[in-house]
């Protein structure tokens, strides 16, 4: 169900609070600590991460919110080639042409 959930999220990304229609995703993009569900960044270059967990109890809450940090964390840190790098090695597509700012 959790995969289901990122394949709809992934399609439909305007479904994503604040994240446009034509907005570029990535299914488990990779971080240093592991694989967000879904990485988005968007013709702005606004990065948003999420994540698909069904949650049951608060305790499941709290670790998927402290791994969302995390995640975030580490993105803050990493270098614009770096990203592109992860990014295209999930999904072939380039991110950054060369000498451009963006899309």
């Amino acid at each position: 169900m959790d995969s289901e959930l990122q394949e709809i999220l992934a399609v439909n990304r305007e479904l994503i609070c604040g994240v446009s229609s034509a907005a570029r995703t990535c299914r488990e993009f990779q971080s240093e600590v592991g694989p967000a569900d879904i990485g988005v960044v968007d013709v702005t270059g606004d990065v948003t991460l999420a994540e698909c967990k069904r949650a049951s109890n608060r305790q499941i809450r709290r670790e998927v919110v402290a791994l969302m940090v995390d995640y975030a964390a580490r993105l803050w840190g990493m270098d614009a080639e770096d990203f592109d790098a992860r990014w295209r090695a999930r999904t072939s597509e380039v991110l950054f042409d060369q000498g451009d700012d963006g899309f």
